[in-house]
């Protein structure tokens, strides 16, 4: 057996033991003891690796006892191939070149470096847009909850069309009211636009991404910020959502109808899952030599994908996210912005008839709860306490708002903006476009790559 076959077959033993470790303990570890657990795991796979080799010999031992020359030509044939196999196995293991399983773990865990986002994309499709928002019909069926809507899937002056989508999640006997909120279309963005100049440059390669780095994507923070331990936990439960949330989409009216959409030349449905992800975490080293915990992203979350067919997405600078430097993030903080931000671009482009944001609209359709139904009346003992807890609430809502809008004044993406009273009630803001946008100068290819899965690792 050559060194460099005896080598190979080591590597694919040693690689069968690595891939079939449970690693799903280490996720509830620290990042300080992650190496030490994979440490103290590599150990094990050379106990492994030792005691395998101490069977296959005792074995070979064995099948060396049994005599041939009693035995049929065809069988004896057999048992010659068959030991002879044993015995490259063996020799294979316990050959006189060490594997060092260190650099053969960091060598399959180690990840390029991430590619920044350069301009960042908000869907702005009426189906991405109004499913963390509007009430969905729900069925119960074969193990399924399933949610359902139908959808206007028709460009902005045309001709009405039915766009059919359906969400559906396990029916674990707990009552959900929706699958996917406000929340979840913020990461599923910055996967989307992570997975996007990922696959520039590693076109077919799974998209290996932590918890830590999603949400700096969200915040447009990518090389600074340590997200908390609360934080990094919501993005846990969105991403756990989302890869268990299965999407089905009936477009057919759309093609009917000649209007943009994907697969139009196909008769393909569109169904995947919501962010198509790896069921089990991954473990990785970062190019900074950090280990950490994240996720496969196997392919484009499939709502951008069907967004980009349509061109409905806008594009701007990913700096317009960071608002740190004015106001700490909240959950509230970042719905308002993903909304908020939308809404302005949709003013610039002229797709919006009004600059006037409401703070009913803006509570309605960012997905944050409203201050009404936020505070708990039954904590007050009379309704002049509970209404001026609503107005602290509201006033705490309002300042998140004007602090972004600051930012982006500051930043030079909007002109200005006031603030619309009726009387003492706070109305909403009008916002002031710059006349000559400062456009972001690179074209992001909007082609639709299909995915093929079984050709993906997972």
């Amino acid at each position: 057996m050559n060194k460099d076959k005896k080598q190979a077959s080591k590597k694919k033993i040693i690689n069968t033991q690595l891939d079939t470790s449970d690693l799903k303990a280490l996720e509830d570890l620290p990042p300080q003891e992650i190496k030490t657990a994979i440490d103290i795991m590599a150990d094990k796979i050379r106990q492994m690796e030792e005691s395998m080799s101490e069977i296959l010999k005792g074995f070979s031992l064995d099948l060396q006892k049994i005599d041939p020359s009693d035995m049929d030509p065809i069988d004896a044939n057999v048992l010659k191939v068959f030991q002879d196999v044993v015995d490259e196995v063996c020799e294979s293991i316990t050959g006189d070149e060490e594997v060092d399983l260190d650099e053969i773990r960091r060598a399959a865990e180690k990840r390029p470096k991430l590619p920044p986002i350069t301009t960042f994309g908000l869907m702005s499709d009426k189906i991405a847009r109004k499913l963390p928002i509007v009430s969905p019909h729900i069925e119960k069926e074969n193990g399924e909850i399933k949610f359902q809507w139908n959808v206007n899937g028709a460009p902005r002056n045309k001709k009405a069309v039915a766009t059919f989508v359906e969400l559906s999640i396990p029916d674990t006997g707990i009552e959900v009211s929706r699958p996917i909120n406000a929340f979840d279309m913020a990461v599923c963005h910055a996967v989307a636009n992570k997975f996007y100049f990922w696959n520039l440059e590693h076109p077919g390669v799974p998209l290996r991404i932590s918890k830590q780095e999603i949400w700096r994507a969200m915040e447009g923070k990518e090389n600074s910020s340590t997200p908390s331990a609360l934080q990094i936990r919501m993005i846990t439960e969105s991403m756990d959502r989302m890869r268990t949330t299965t999407v089905r989409m009936d477009n057919s009216e759309e093609k009917i109808a000649k209007y943009k959409t994907l697969n139009a030349d196909t008769d393909i449905p569109i169904k995947d899952n919501f962010i198509y992800a790896q069921e089990r975490m991954s473990f990785f080293e970062t190019e900074k030599g950090q280990r950490v915990s994240g996720y496969n992203i196997l392919a484009e979350p499939i709502l951008y994908t069907y967004s980009k067919a349509k061109s409905h997405v806008l594009f701007l600078d990913p700096e317009l996210l960071n608002t740190t430097d004015e106001i700490r993030t909240t959950e509230e903080l970042i719905l308002f912005k993903y909304y908020m931000l939308t809404e302005i671009e949709l003013m610039i482009e002229n797709y919006r008839a009004s600059n006037r944001m409401k703070f009913e609209t803006i509570y309605r359709d960012s997905g944050v709860i409203p201050p009404k139904q936020r505070v708990d009346r039954a904590k007050y003992t009379t309704d002049k306490a509970y209404n001026t807890a609503v107005r602290k609430e509201s006033k705490k809502d309002r300042d998140k708002i004007f602090a972004i809008l600051n930012v982006w004044k500051q930043k030079g993406h909007i002109e200005d903006y006031s603030i619309v009273k009726d009387g003492c009630s706070y109305v909403g803001v009008d916002i002031t476009i710059k006349r000559k946008k400062k456009q972001v100068k690179e074209k992001r290819n909007r082609a639709i790559t299909c995915y093929d899965k079984t050709n993906i690792g997972q």
